[in-house]
């Protein structure tokens, strides 16, 4: 776990932008506390924003460690009477857990939904999934996805609840198990 951070903070510093387009956003449940750190990596244009994350979870369900970096492109979706922005790509997976430990590539992406008359409430969610060909070691699938209700405190700074799934089926018994599970309430920062 040690190594999985020090790779995490030098990839962030490596990759570092103006501090200004940054984000954190930290959640907590009963079981589990995560952290995740996201910033673009180059100038907008009419395709999208490429932005890069580096995340860290633990979770009292089975005693799961995990870290992830992922990379997406991120733009307006141009729906008409909602703001909504869509991000699509992938993550890499790290996960240390009491049933197994491995790594995973999964694809997907997220989105945020605003009413226009309603600008300080959104709803999130996201979506990411390896198959078989994208889990290693212990894992045969790896999956994450979640979905929040987020209020606009301040300019840059949201809080929400919502409720979020990490689950991985295991290669040695072909059986799913929930790394992280259940609701959650975070707070997201903008620098």
């Amino acid at each position: 776990m040690r190594r999985l951070l020090t790779v995490l903070m030098a990839l962030t510093a490596f990759v570092a932008v103006p501090a200004w387009a940054s984000s954190l956003n930290l959640n907590l449940s009963n079981n589990s506390v995560r952290g995740i750190y996201s910033q673009p990596l180059a100038g907008y244009n009419r395709w999208g924003t490429p932005y890069f994350d580096a995340g860290l979870l633990y979770s009292d369900d089975h005693n799961t460690k995990m870290g992830h970096l992922g990379l997406q492109v991120v733009g307006d979706a141009n729906a008409q009477q909602l703001l909504l922005r869509v991000g699509v790509g992938g993550r890499l997976y790290y996960a240390d857990s009491h049933p197994g430990s491995g790594a995973a590539l999964g694809l997907g992406g997220h989105f945020s939904a605003r009413l226009p008359q309603y600008n300080r409430i959104s709803l999130r969610g996201r979506a990411f999934f390896a198959p078989d060909i994208l889990a290693f070691n212990d894992f045969q699938q790896f999956y994450e996805y979640g979905l929040d209700l987020d209020y606009r405190v301040l300019k840059r700074a949201n809080v929400y609840a919502g409720y979020r799934q990490v689950r991985a089926k295991l290669s040695h018994s072909g059986h799913t198990v929930a790394l992280d599970s259940g609701f959650l309430v975070g707070l997201r920062l903008g620098f």
